[in-house]
């Protein structure tokens, strides 16, 4: 995220909301590094934690009954992929959950709400299988932490950017404070700390170049749609459970894009680098 709660408070009440920020990253930062390298369980479940605080947090905001049905699907997500590795068998998960959420919303005449279930489902499932499957890849410990900093300096550096530099909006009509200076700066930085860790996922300089562009567009694309989903709410926060940050949905936006796509394009590499390798 690119610091739209920040941006939004009084001057005379932004130092202090810019070091709660920085305090509660750098704490989740060191959580994160450290059960990705524990992997197992470890990271599995606070995967599963995540999402279904994700999920309580987008029924609570877009007023949408059934929440424990939806966290049912969330849960058989989980388990197909933490528990069995199996990909196809957590979407498959996913998409009997939307199928039954649908039918327990028509049922209770809540038919507006469909729409908000389905995709509440998918915000939380997709980014967690995404995660936990990357994890249970051989070797993926280096490369998702390469993945989280490279998102992690998109934000920081679209932050500190868009504060200094200023200047156009982004995207005026989604969010008042991301500017075009902290998207390229983010942009730039992104790059930047992906080639200079290349090492941690083995690849060429063109290819980690490519991987860096994609994760950064994709981090910020997450950012700009959690704005869209906050203003249609017409909410400031998503929650109050991190200092300096808000909910748990204004702190992984970046990751709920950024994730699935990187998941995505790191696979179909590897199925490159094997086909290539049979004789």
């Amino acid at each position: 995220m690119t610091g739209d709660t920040a941006l939004s408070q009084p001057p005379e009440q932004r130092p202090t909301e810019v070091v709660r920020r920085l305090f509660s990253a750098a704490v989740l930062a060191a959580v994160a590094v450290l059960i990705t390298q524990l992997g197992g369980m470890w990271f599995a479940l606070p995967a599963l934690v995540l999402a279904g605080v994700v999920l309580h947090e987008w029924h609570r905001l877009s007023a949408t009954p059934g929440y424990l049905f939806s966290a049912a699907a969330v849960v058989a997500a989980w388990i197909a992929i933490a528990w069995q590795e199996n990909l196809v068998m957590a979407l498959y998960a996913l998409f009997v959950g939307m199928i039954g959420g649908a039918f327990y919303l028509l049922a209770r005449r809540h038919e507006a709400r469909v729409p908000w279930a389905i995709s509440g489902m998918a915000y939380a499932v997709i980014p967690m299988v995404a995660l936990v499957w990357m994890r249970n890849a051989d070797g993926s410990s280096l490369v998702l932490l390469w993945m989280f900093l490279v998102i992690w300096a998109s934000d920081s550096a679209a932050f500190v950017v868009g504060r200094i530099v200023g200047g156009p909006l982004l995207c005026p009509s989604i969010s008042p404070a991301k500017t075009w200076a902290g998207a390229v700066g983010g942009l730039l930085a992104s790059v930047a700390t992906g080639v200079g860790t290349a090492a941690m996922i083995q690849e060429t300089l063109t290819t980690t170049l490519m991987l860096s562009v994609i994760v950064c567009i994709a981090a910020q694309s997450g950012d700009l749609l959690q704005s869209a989903l906050k203003r249609r709410w017409q909410v400031k926060d998503t929650g109050r459970l991190i200092p300096g940050h808000g909910g748990l949905m204004d702190r992984l936006d970046s990751l709920v894009l950024a994730a699935p796509v990187f998941a995505m394009v790191w696979t179909v590499l590897s199925l490159e680098i094997d086909n290539a390798a049979i004789p």
